[in-house]
Formats: structure tokens, sequence, C-alpha cells
């Protein structure tokens, strides 16, 4: 997450006789970014909190670990890319007042993989599965 309190002070020197880009440029990011948010969000959910909540998933085993692990950097790789749009934009000298709700999303959305939050571990007790809201089978 560094990365992203890096992005803000990069320094981008001025250049002249640049092509303008559309206004619209950070808004259209914007979208793209929203979109990825909302799969980074399913793709945790699908396929890593609910199997590990139903029992179908233990990330305890060498097989569940690598199936958890392949979501999570996916997710992270998603989620650090929304970050870059933010840099992408200070690049192309954009004010910070654009670049900013990128870097923060892109910090949430990484916060929101992270590996040691309780809903990637396998529930301990019966108390833990009720918990969970995971379906009684």
């Amino acid at each position: 997450m560094f990365s992203q309190v890096i992005y803000l002070f990069v320094p981008v020197p001025p250049v002249e006789g640049s092509a303008d880009v559309s206004s619209a440029f950070p808004f259209a990011l914007g979208f793209v970014a929203l979109v990825q948010s909302v799969g980074i969000v399913g793709l945790l959910k699908i396929r890593a909190v609910n199997p590990i909540q139903a029992g179908t998933l233990d990330p305890e085993t060498k097989e569940g670990l690598a199936r958890l692990f392949n979501a999570l950097i996916v997710s992270w790789v998603l989620a650090e890319s929304v970050a870059i749009y933010g840099l992408v934009l200070r690049f192309m000298h954009f004010d910070l007042i654009y670049v900013v709700p990128f870097v923060a999303a892109g910090a949430f959305l990484l916060f929101l993989g992270r590996p040691w939050q309780s809903k990637l571990k396998k529930p301990l007790s019966s108390a833990d599965l009720a918990r969970s809201s995971a379906p009684i089978s």
C-alpha cells in the first residue's frame, strides 16, 4: 500500500506543446475503476470468502492455499491497477483532486483483499461458523 502514497508525490515536469486531453478522461477511468472494484469484491466473495465459510475451501491445505492465493493475487493486481490509474492521471498533468480518489480506492481495495482478515480463515468452531452466516447443510 506504500506505493499509493508515492504516486501522489511523483514529480511531473511540465510538457509544452502537448495535446490536450479531454476533461472526461478521469471520469472514464473512474468508471473502469468502479467496474474493477465491483469485480474485486465479487471475486473475493465468490472465490475466497464464501468457499471458506461454507467449508469447501480449506486455506490450511496446500491445494486450498493455492486456490486462495490465486484469488488474492488477481484481486491485488486489479486493486493496484486502480491506483495506477491515478498515477497515469498525474503524468497527464491532472490536478491532485482527480488523482487522490484513485489512490484511496486502490489502497482500500488492497485492504479488502488482505490475507490476514478473519473471513479468509477457516472457522474454528461451530460458534464461528454460526457468526459467518454460512448456509447450514
